[in-house]
């Protein structure tokens, strides 16, 4: 079973990455960020939701010492470059933030990019 986290767990593609993770049944989700909603439960914001989970506050210096085996990022663009030098695991940017194999293009459509010397993957799994 991997061990995973969402940081950006209250927005709604954060929402959506929930219920797809808790519905896996390969994959334990350890950690449902949200520093908006911490400490409260999931179906507190999303009525449609029937699990008992609460989103959690955790610092990237927690989350790297749980181990977890990915973190999902579901954040706004251009937040993510904040949070990936920081974590030291597999990490899944659903932002635009590492989507570009050249910053420039990057940064004609969303402005500077703060960690332009850091190489990433694109891909899509839907496909």
């Amino acid at each position: 079973m991997k061990k995973v986290g969402i940081i950006g767990a209250s927005g709604y593609t954060g929402y959506e990455l929930v219920k797809i993770l808790c519905k896996h049944r390969k994959v334990r989700l350890e950690v449902v960020n949200s520093m908006s909603y911490e400490g409260r439960k999931v179906c507190e914001l999303y009525e449609d939701f029937n699990e008992d989970i609460r989103f959690t506050g955790y610092d990237t210096e927690e989350i790297n010492g749980m181990n977890l085996d990915a973190v999902f990022l579901a954040l706004p663009h251009r937040e993510s470059m904040s949070f990936v030098p920081k974590l030291n695991t597999r990490i899944i940017d659903l932002s635009a933030d590492y989507r570009f194999e050249d910053v420039n293009k990057y940064e004609e459509i969303y402005g500077e990019h703060s960690d332009k010397g850091r190489k990433a993957v694109y891909g899509l799994p839907e496909l």
